[in-house]
This record gives structure tokens, sequence and C-alpha cells, in this order.
């Protein structure tokens, strides 16, 4: 009679990256750019990915491109508008339904259909339009003195 070999299973836990010590960065939507900047470049020193108030952010550009070329990682469809406490609607129904929001081979479908009023030859076209849109819009806000555009 032949032995069977023994097996052990060891059964460990998953490791979570809010169990890693990561620096963490605290802000909301009024911190501004300058305010961020000091507390990115703290975080960057000590690690490569910090715990933001929306979960885990990488830190540094190639990180960035790294994860963004990567299909494993995906953003929820309405996050930006879910964490302001808005998960239906109209609005909710606009955005998780856009291009944007869209996954696979719905986004691939959308996508096509779009890209070619998006090519540089077109986007030349509307140029002289964008810059008379974008006057009409900014001109008023130049009595401030100062706006962020994004």
């Amino acid at each position: 009679m032949t032995e069977q070999p023994s097996t052990v299973t060891i059964r460990t836990a998953i490791p979570s990256v809010f169990d890693a010590g990561l620096p963490t960065l605290d802000y909301d939507l009024t911190t501004t750019p300058a305010q961020l900047y000091p507390r990115l470049v703290a975080a960057q020193q000590q690690a490569p990915i910090a715990l933001g108030p929306f979960g885990p952010e990488v830190l540094s550009y190639e990180l960035v491109r790294t994860v963004l070329r990567d299909s494993r990682f995906q953003i929820p469809p309405g996050l930006n508008l879910a964490v302001q406490g808005i998960t239906s609607g109209p609005l909710w129904d606009k955005i998780v339904n856009s291009l944007l929001g869209l996954e696979g081979p719905e986004h691939q479908r959308v996508r096509g259909v779009v890209s070619k009023a998006f090519t540089p030859r077109a986007v030349e076209r509307l140029h002289a339009t964008i810059v008379d849109v974008i006057d009409e819009i900014v001109q008023p806000l130049s009595r401030q003195g100062h706006c962020d555009v994004v």
C-alpha cells in the first residue's frame, strides 16, 4: 500500500491596502491645488500609493499611466455623484449611460460613432466657434480678476 503525501492547507487573510500603513491624504472638493500639493509631495516621499478620502490613490505619472492602461482597474460609473449622495435620478442616468460610464463592447460601439467628431481635422474646423463660446463664457468672469477654468 502506497502512502499518500499529506497536504497542509494554510489559510491566510488576503492583504488589504488599508492595512499597509500607507500615508493618508485628507482633502475635499474645496481644497485648492496649492493647498494639496505639499501634502502630495510629502505622501510621495513615503510611498507610491496613498489613501485618499475616496480610496487608494497612485502618486506618480508612471503608476497612473499603468493603472489607466490596465483593464482590471475600473472607476465605477457615477462615482463622483455617489460620493455626493446622488445614486439615482436623471443626472445619475445621464452620467452612468454616457461614453465615460460605459464598459467593453458598448463603450467601443459608442466611441466608434463619436470618434470621427474629435479628429484633429474636425476639431480644427470648430476652432473659431470654440474660441467664441469660451470668450462668451469667460469674458463676464474677467471682471472678477481671477477664476479657475477646467
